[in-house]
C-alpha cells in the first residue's frame, strides 16, 4: 500500500515539474531557467527536484522523449496505412492533447535540437513511403520534396497552434493531405 502512495506522489511531482517548466519556457529559453525558480513555481523543494532529475535539461529531455514517442507512433501508423490524412488527423489530435508542450516546443523558446530530431524522423518515414510509391525518385529529389512539403505543413500547424487550435482538425489534415498528394502524384522527371 505504501508503494502505491509513493508512486502516485512521484507521478504528481513529475507532472507539476513538467507543467511548471513549460510555463516558465513560455517567457524565456531553458538556459535562463534555474532549478530554484522552477522549484518555486512548482511549489516543491530542491531536494524533491533532485530526487527525480539531475538537472533541468534531464526534465526537458524526458518531456521531449515522451512527445517524440507519440509523434513517432502517429507517423509510423499513418504512413504504413498509406492514409496521410489519417496520420495527420492523429498527429493534430496528439498536438491538441499535448497543447501545453507543443505550444512551447514549437514556439520561440522551444528546443531547436528537438525539432530537428522530429524532422529527421519524419523525413525518414515519409521518404521511405514515397520511394515505394515512386521508385524513380532519387534520394536528392525525395529530400527536396520533404523539405518543400514539411515547411508548408509546419507553417500551417504552427499557425493553427498560435491561433488557439480553433480550426477543425479534419479540415487542416485534409488540406495538407490533398496538397501533399497533389505534389507527389504530379511529379514527372525526365
Amino acid at each position: 500500500m505504501e508503494e502505491m502512495k509513493i508512486d502516485r506522489r512521484a507521478v504528481r511531482t513529475r507532472k507539476v515539474l513538467r507543467k511548471s517548466l513549460l510555463s516558465l519556457m513560455k517567457d524565456r529559453p531553458i538556459a535562463k531557467i534555474t532549478v530554484k525558480e522552477l522549484c518555486a513555481k512548482a511549489e516543491i523543494n530542491r531536494t524533491t527536484f533532485y530526487a527525480h532529475y539531475t538537472d533541468i535539461s534531464e526534465l526537458l529531455e524526458q518531456i521531449e522523449t515522451d512527445l517524440l514517442g507519440e509523434i513517432a507512433t502517429n507517423l509510423t501508423s499513418g504512413l504504413s496505412n498509406d492514409a496521410i490524412s489519417d496520420m495527420l488527423m492523429n498527429l493534430l489530435l496528439m498536438i491538441q492533447k499535448n497543447a501545453d508542450i507543443c505550444t512551447v516546443m514549437l514556439g520561440k523558446n522551444g528546443d531547436q535540437e528537438f525539432f530537428s530530431r522530429i524532422m529527421a524522423y519524419a523525413e525518414q518515414a515519409s521518404t521511405a513511403n514515397w520511394k515505394k510509391q515512386n521508385p524513380q525518385l532519387t534520394d536528392e529529389m525525395l529530400h527536396a520534396i520533404f523539405v518543400f512539403i514539411s515547411s508548408g505543413s509546419i507553417a500551417l500547424i504552427k499557425q493553427w497552434i498560435n491561433e488557439g487550435m480553433k480550426t477543425n482538425i479534419s479540415e487542416i489534415a485534409l488540406f495538407i493531405s490533398k496538397l501533399t498528394q497533389l505534389e507527389i502524384r504530379n511529379l514527372q522527371f525526365n
